[in-house]
């Protein structure tokens, strides 16, 4: 029994990789926005600094402070909602590469299933694609 070459593993993950690139794209677009979203509150902290507290204009402070609320909402929400597809895209490459091993397993003769221990089995379809997932 030879040892597979890197390469060819690593051919095998991307093709597993290929459809959920555009999900996992997005995910972490919203990361990256949410990151780049606390880059206004210093803007904001300015404007209040140098503009509203030397007025004493009430109307302006509860607009700044509506930014500070906007902002951190937003915030919460675009990296939420990166977090959610990333989550979903990593379920459904687990999905994919369990459904993979089935199908595998499907075409193996009677005798592997005979002389392979059930739990040996059920660790290649549950801890083995864990780890490649979190990879």
């Amino acid at each position: 029994m030879s040892i597979p070459k890197p390469n060819k593993e690593f051919r095998w993950f991307a093709r597993q990789l290929r459809p959920l690139i555009r999900a996992q794209m997005l995910s972490v677009s919203l990361i990256v926005l949410s990151s780049l979203m606390f880059l206004l509150d210093p803007l904001i902290m300015k404007w209040l600094i140098d503009g509203i507290l030397p007025r004493k204009d009430s109307h302006l402070l509860v607009l700044a402070a509506s930014g500070f609320f906007l902002i951190y909402v937003g915030r919460l929400g675009f990296s939420g909602f990166g977090e959610l597809v990333y989550f979903r895209t990593m379920q459904d490459l687990v999905f994919r590469i369990r459904l993979g091993i089935m199908e595998q397993m499907n075409r193996l003769s009677a005798d592997y299933h005979e002389t392979t221990p059930v739990g040996q089995r059920l660790y290649r379809m549950e801890q083995d694609v864990d780890q490649v997932a979190e990879l």
